[in-house]
């Protein structure tokens, strides 16, 4: 995954990223259509007409090009997943100076522990609060990933699942995301 800085022997070769492009399974592609077309749909509804396939190959040609590093001890397929929330949220910021929220009712992502009835101001504060944890974890592409898994209504079980964690990866991402939280701002985990 992009990583700034971390230790130059832990990122791939170009060969070594060829080679797992090439590895990748129907499952895998299937996977990466998927979290693809979803990313596509909220750069749709900013204006931006790039498809999922679009992002998808945006995400391989950055990662090839050197742009984007690709840590060895991460799955490929949860790098080239971290690329593309990357790239489509950095659009969307670009476009509105702000991460966009879609209007869709099955897109919108409820921050974790806001139930649907709570009130409209609870509710913002929730949601700014969230993209704040979220803006802080921008450079660790793990933790990223599994709040994003959390804000979309996840279970641990299906977020290891999903981005092919141990149990122990995902304590340890959990670990970091409760220590980052405790020293930014005085957050409560």
């Amino acid at each position: 995954m992009a990583s700034k800085g971390g230790n130059p022997d832990e990122r791939a070769t170009d060969a070594e990223i060829e080679k797992a492009i090439g590895a990748l399974r129907p499952s895998d592609l299937v996977r990466l259509g998927k979290v693809a077309s979803f990313r596509a749909r909220a750069l749709a509804a900013a204006g931006l007409g790039q498809s999922g396939e679009d992002l998808l190959q945006e995400a391989i040609k950055r990662t090839l090009a050197g742009q984007r590093h690709w840590r060895k001890a991460i799955p490929f397929v949860t790098h080239l997943v971290a690329t593309m929330r990357s790239i489509a949220n950095h659009a969307l910021e670009k476009v509105h100076g702000a991460v966009l929220v879609s209007t869709a009712t099955d897109d919108v992502q409820q921050p974790p522990g806001v139930s649907q009835g709570s009130d409209p101001e609870r509710l913002a504060a929730a949601k700014e609060r969230f993209q704040q944890i979220r803006k802080r974890f921008d450079d660790d592409d793990e933790v990223g990933l599994v709040l994003e898994g959390m804000a979309a209504g996840m279970k641990g079980i299906d977020i290891q699942r999903d981005l092919n964690l141990t149990p122990q990866q995902y304590e340890t991402i959990l670990l970091r995301l409760r220590r980052g939280i405790d020293r930014s701002e005085g957050w409560a985990p």
